[in-house]
């Protein structure tokens, strides 16, 4: 008994009558010389069943020679390719969304993977371009000053023990910075002064070290002569960053 490859459905019976009515295919009824009662094509009369049997057999063949064609006709394919857009919006619109999903998952995978194995990298380059745009750094803490108080109360709330863990770093860094002559009513001075400022609303102050006591090239000292009082945002984008 012949294989039936695919269901026949509104098909011409003779090669033909498909030329005449304009189709593709046809088909007879009979089965073909490797027993498959499937359609035909009009152009070459061979049937679909043969079709799929040779491209089975011959697939790395056939992979091998399209891939080869392609590369030698570049050219034909980009025109052909533009053609099929211009012709296929709808198309081409749908392949766009369904792929923008299956990348957007994927670059969200590499991208992570790629953080996580690279996070010394990463976090080097953040530290060059605030360096290197202190002023766009500036301007952006302004803008968002509100949002900025959030996430950091947030994050007081949610690592309480980092918290703990920076305020007493900090404190062992200003304690060693802080010289046997430390004028400590002074300074003293200087934190009331800041707190009176805050104390009226509006703007931030801080109290900065102008040479800094932490960095790779110098360390100031915890004294009168190395405190000013700055913004909260300009104290946050001069950070530890020190110009002779």
């Amino acid at each position: 008994m012949a294989n039936l490859i695919y269901p026949i459905k509104d098909i011409a019976s003779s090669r033909k009558e498909a030329k005449a009515t304009g189709k593709k295919y046809y088909f007879t009824g009979i089965p073909c010389k490797h027993n498959h009662l499937s359609k035909r094509r009009i152009s070459n009369t061979c049937c679909i069943g043969c079709s799929k049997q040779y491209y089975q057999t011959n697939a790395k063949k056939l992979r091998h020679y399209n891939e080869q064609w392609r590369i030698d006709n570049r050219d034909h394919v980009r025109q052909w390719n533009a053609q099929w857009r211009e012709n296929n919006p709808e198309s081409v619109k749908q392949h766009q969304h369904r792929w923008l999903k299956i990348s957007t998952e994927h670059r969200k995978q590499y991208n992570k993977q790629w953080y996580e194995e690279n996070i010394e990298v990463v976090l080097q380059r953040s530290k060059q371009w605030r360096d290197d745009n202190l002023n766009k750094v500036k301007q952006y803490r302004e803008d968002n000053a509100e949002q900025f108080r959030q996430y950091a109360k947030q994050y007081r709330k949610d690592n309480p023990d980092k918290v703990a863990l920076w305020r007493e770093t900090r404190l062992r860094q200003i304690i060693d910075a802080t010289p046997p002559w430390y004028e400590e009513e002074l300074v003293r001075n200087v934190y009331l002064k800041r707190d009176e400022l805050n104390a009226l609303g509006g703007t931030r102050f801080e109290v900065d070290h102008i040479v800094p006591i932490i960095n790779d090239k110098v360390c100031g000292l915890h004294c009168l002569a190395n405190l000013q009082i700055l913004t909260k945002s300009d104290n946050g984008s001069k950070n530890n960053n020190h110009t002779p």
